[in-house]
């Protein structure tokens, strides 16, 4: 058995937290969630996530300062007129997966 991705997410807003924990769990992945910056690099430490789902306007700390970008995950982000877009699988038509859908 293929071992399952492990995805950290973290945002301050229980709602959002709650909905986006769903969605990747039912897509199959191990989720944990952190609600501060200072949780995120705590679970980051003891879980090693493949991935981080972060909102970058926590209370307690932004998401790019030093300390959250020195865990060395890539910051990807696709911002399409008045919405946030998501970030896609790969496709032919779109090789880096960067598609707004």
């Amino acid at each position: 058995m293929a071992q399952r991705l492990k995805v950290l997410v973290t945002d301050d807003d229980g709602s959002i937290l709650e909905l986006n924990s769903s969605l990747l769990r039912k897509a199959g992945y191990e989720v944990f969630e952190a609600t501060t910056g200072e949780e995120c690099l705590q679970m980051v430490r003891s879980h090693h996530p493949d991935l981080i789902v972060l909102d970058v306007m926590l209370p307690d700390m932004r998401g790019t300062t030093p300390r959250i970008s020195a865990l060395g995950f890539r910051m990807v982000r696709k911002w399409s007129g008045q919405s946030p877009g998501h970030v896609g699988p790969r496709s032919p038509r779109d090789p880096e997966g960067l598609s707004a859908t």
